[in-house]
């Protein structure tokens, strides 16, 4: 039995990936970045930038991600729970 792979086979594959992952990219006219405007005015109002609208308050908040990811109890109980972390983290 012969082996149809040569010594160069690792360095194929990796090109092989390489194009397989920045096909997307090749097969639109712009990616999307819907949210891009928003996030350059975040960051106009973040450093400074005059606004009589808006102003920025930085504070310590918990992570909403980890307060909510906490689901292992039924959602009443979840809810209470965020409710009062979130209200106690706040200072109130």
């Amino acid at each position: 039995m012969t082996s149809t792979r040569g010594p160069n086979w690792p360095l194929l594959a990796i090109i092989a990936a390489c194009v397989i992952l920045a096909a997307p990219l090749w097969c639109v006219a712009s990616p999307a970045m819907p949210d891009y405007p928003a996030h350059v005015a975040n960051f106009y109002l973040i450093t400074g930038g005059a606004s009589h609208y808006y102003h920025v308050e930085w504070a310590f908040l918990p992570n909403l991600d980890t307060v909510v990811g906490y689901r292992a109890k039924c959602d009443e109980v979840a809810t209470n729970d965020f409710e009062g972390f979130a209200f106690a983290s706040a200072g109130g």
